[in-house]
């Protein structure tokens, strides 16, 4: 860590960098930082978008080797928007107690790219994350 002087107060501070380091770190900064951020995605789809647009230009050989490393999530995807094929109304995994708003499609078997269940987005980061090692219907 390195440490500066501030002559006008007498006290010793952290270096800016290693201040905003341990900042950060924090699990409240995390935490809020996550939350605003999510926020501001949500609010913001077209602006996204174009950042992730952006991304994809600056970084061709990273988005080029996903998609050559990916070509049955590529072709699930093309599936769902060439085909129009609508959103559920509802999340079909959410317990009945708690019903949110489906925003995205899970496919359990890339390989059935038509076979999808309509969910909200904590639902599908569960479904993933519990399916990982199965993909089959």
């Amino acid at each position: 860590m390195v440490l500066q002087r501030d002559f006008k107060e007498g006290s010793i501070v952290m270096d800016r960098t290693e201040y905003f380091k341990q900042y950060y770190s924090r699990p409240e900064v995390k935490a809020r930082r996550k939350k605003t951020g999510k926020k501001w995605r949500e609010n913001n789809p077209e602006r996204m978008r174009e950042l992730v647009n952006n991304w994809e230009r600056e970084h061709p050989e990273k988005s080029r080797n996903w998609k050559l490393n990916n070509p049955e999530k590529i072709k699930a995807e093309k599936i769902v928007t060439n085909h129009h094929i609508p959103l559920g109304e509802f999340c079909e995994a959410c317990p009945e107690d708690d019903v949110r708003s489906a925003v995205d499609h899970h496919h359990f078997d890339y390989a059935y790219a038509e076979q999808f269940v309509s969910c909200c987005r904590a639902c599908h980061n569960f479904l993933n994350r519990t399916t990982s090692e199965v993909r089959t219907c």
